[in-house]
């Protein structure tokens, strides 16, 4: 056997250094020595983080002295996101007070006043350190609720100026201020002088504060007819909304995918249906699989990031949207190989009503809470199919819970009326007692066999009684249950059998 070119001796230590330095390992040794940045602490002199918080605090107070002992941070901020809170959360921890900025329930920045860290470092440090916390709420003024979008623009000073460095010696302010109403600006606009300044904030064009910050920057409240009457260096910034997140998962949370028909000439799942009589073609399924786009949508804040073409990305590679993409396409096609169109019709035949797919969503039902990775809509808000997925191989039991939380909830909740089919999906696949589990919750047809008994004796199709994978609820309703192995990026239904 030949000898293996360029081996290296990593006993000598000539060769070793070279090849060290030459795979680039040496950047990564160095990298993992250095110990873990702390949060800087930075000086206070000429910052504008004290005047901002004295004027927070005049907002109207929410709720005071909240302890983080009581307060699960990651839920409140979701309720506050479910009720498009505008304002500002106080978080004490130590002798630091980070201000989480909320507009229309984005969470739009954090400004801290002793921590020199971007806005992502300082959501992971409250994340991490807020079990010690005191939390304060306080709401924006009735008109005013873009404020801390604003504050937080000036507390970072990371904003470009739309215009800079204007001398009001050459530049007719009071027109200037005018154009900027005209254009709906969303910011603030700054008057230098030498021993003091002017900020004026404007919401769509209409000034919604004004202050006037002495030497020591020392507020008093303001107006920009004031400011228009001073002679310094004007700059102008308009703010843009530009949501934070803490993980995939909370990203995840906010992007909609939407299900649209690329060409209505062509076949779609809704004509299939529509000339339904038993049997469909694989021709037919197969153009119509191929004829439908999913469109990632993202809320303002999201799609304003830098990296909010990663995240759409990211998103696309998840299991979550890659299942989304397998109920519209393979698992459809699976269903039409093998003839079960009638069996599995409340399936499919719900398939061509998808609308909007939500990804890792929280219902309560009473003090019960229930989470589900995939959600999917007819885009009136009627939810048609749900799926939870499991990194490890679920017990009988956890499908007995799975499936009592999807009977529960289609029962008591309105928008799960209409819910056609539960997924269990596991990425370990599933042991028998699990199967026989599912088996059980669907086999009985739910008393449908001793009705029909008593009309048509042992005569009763077993395709009634036993309905694949159908779980009776009240009124003479129900759901498929499905059980799914996810293989890498590969799904296979393993109960019901298609």
């Amino acid at each position: 056997m030949a000898e293996p070119e360029n081996e290296v001796d990593l006993t000598d230590e000539n060769e070793l250094e070279i090849f060290i330095k030459e795979s680039g390992l040496d950047t990564f040794l160095d990298a993992m020595k250095k110990p873990h940045r702390k949060p800087k602490k930075v000086a206070q002199n000429g910052s504008d983080i004290d005047w901002i918080l004295e004027i927070i605090r005049t907002f109207q107070p929410v709720h005071l002295q909240l302890k983080s002992y009581y307060v699960l941070l990651v839920k409140l901020l979701d309720y506050l996101t479910k009720e498009e809170f505008s304002g500002c959360l106080f978080i004490h921890i130590d002798d630091t007070i980070s201000v989480l900025s909320m507009w229309r329930g984005e969470l739009t920045g954090i400004i801290n006043n002793k921590l020199d860290i971007t806005d992502e470092e300082a959501l992971r440090y409250v994340l991490g350190n807020y079990q010690s916390a005191v939390i304060d709420i306080y709401q924006s003024p009735e008109g005013k609720g873009p404020l801390p979008l604003i504050f937080n623009s000036i507390a970072k000073k990371d904003l470009e100026p739309k215009y800079k460095d204007l001398d009001t010696e050459f530049t007719d302010l009071p027109k200037l201020i005018s154009k900027m109403e005209g254009d709906n600006l969303v910011g603030y606009i700054e008057l230098k002088k030498p021993e003091s300044r002017y900020i004026a904030c404007y919401h769509r064009g209409e000034e919604i504060l004004a202050v006037h910050l002495d030497k020591d920057n020392k507020h008093t409240i303001s107006t920009s007819a004031k400011m228009c009457k001073q002679n310094g260096i004007v700059n102008i910034y308009q703010s843009k909304v530009r949501t934070l997140v803490s993980s995939m998962e909370d990203a995840m949370k906010r992007v909609t995918v939407l299900a649209l028909i690329v060409d209505e000439s062509q076949p779609t799942l809704q004509t299939i249906v529509d000339d339904f009589k038993g049997h469909i073609s694989l021709k037919q399924a197969e153009s119509a699989r191929n004829n439908v786009d999913l469109t990632i949508s993202m809320p303002a804040g999201l799609a304003n990031r830098d990296d909010s073409e990663i995240f759409k990305v990211q998103v696309t590679k998840t299991p979550e949207f890659e299942f989304t993409r397998y109920l519209l396409g393979d698992y459809f096609l699976n269903i039409a190989e093998t003839g079960n169109n009638v069996t599995l019709k409340n399936i499919w035949v719900n398939i061509p009503r998808v609308k909007v797919i939500k990804f890792a969503q929280t219902y309560h039902e009473g003090h019960v809470e229930h989470k589900f990775d995939v959600v999917i809509e007819d885009g009136s808000d009627n939810v048609l199919f749900a799926a939870r997925i499991t990194n490890k191989i679920p017990k009988s039991y956890e499908v007995d819970v799975f499936v009592k939380e999807l009977e529960n909830i289609k029962e008591n909740k309105n928008e799960w009326n209409s819910l056609r089919a539960g997924f269990l999906i596991s990425t370990k696949g599933f042991e028998d007692d699990a199967i026989s589990a599912a088996v059980k919750e669907t086999g009985s047809g739910a008393g449908v066999k001793k009705v029909l008994g008593k009309v048509y004796g042992t005569k009763v199709p077993d395709v009634l009684t036993n309905p694949i994978g159908f779980v009776k609820t009240g009124n003479g309703g129900g759901f498929h249950l499905g059980l799914i192995h996810l293989d890498g990026n590969s799904f296979k239904p393993i109960f019901p059998e298609l």
